[in-house]
């Protein structure tokens, strides 16, 4: 089964995160998605980070009607800093039968050989990194030949610009929840407005 390995706070999850899995699953032909939920830094929270228990219950709201899109608690559950590295040999452990894709931005892939064991990651997955205008194409082609000279399996994606980012929606949730609730998916507005997140 070929996987896809989505990771992010998502403070809250939106409507760009669930177009991006639905063009990685398509143009990189995945079975599943995996959205991991970011867990809390252990020492210093920043501002206006809801809960690990809330944003994971917001990714599942969000996933709702989707079978081949779930929700991995794994780094909610870790203890201490974890590692993409850390969650991707777990993943690899628990799944030895199945292959796995780790969706990023294309702007993660410049700076992806100063990530923590990055060839040790090349090793376990390939990477679906995203690219948003021309210029963040150019800089995809430049990291993706460094990578590939080692062994790294590189795949561009593509999705029409979606102009979304939580910090914005958390803004409008206080000043403008409608205009929040429309870039939000369907119920989490809602589960928002109830548990008075963001406020």
């Amino acid at each position: 089964m070929q996987i896809g390995v989505f990771g992010g706070t998502f403070n809250p999850i939106h409507r760009g995160h669930i177009r991006l899995c639905e063009t990685a699953k398509e143009q990189l032909v995945l079975d599943r998605v995996l959205m991991i939920p970011a867990g809390m830094p252990p020492h210093k929270i920043p501002p206006e980070l809801a809960s690990g228990q809330d944003r994971a219950e917001m990714c599942r709201i969000a996933a709702a009607g989707r079978p081949w899109l779930t929700v991995d608690e794994r780094e909610l559950r870790a203890a201490g800093k974890n590692y993409t590295v850390d969650t991707l040999a777990s993943l690899a452990a628990d799944y030895p039968e199945d292959a796995f894709t780790l969706i990023i931005g294309s702007d993660m892939l410049t700076t992806f050989h100063q990530w923590r064991e990055y060839r040790r990651i090349l090793s376990i997955c390939r990477i679906g990194a995203l690219c948003r205008s021309v210029v963040e194409q150019e800089a995809f082609a430049d990291a993706a030949e460094r990578l590939r000279k080692e062994g790294g399996r590189i795949e561009k994606l593509t999705v029409p610009p979606m102009e979304v980012s939580s910090t914005q929606i958390r803004q409008w949730i206080k000043t403008e929840p409608s205009r929040a609730a429309a870039l939000l998916p369907e119920g989490v507005a809602e589960y928002i407005m109830t548990r008075g997140l963001y406020r």
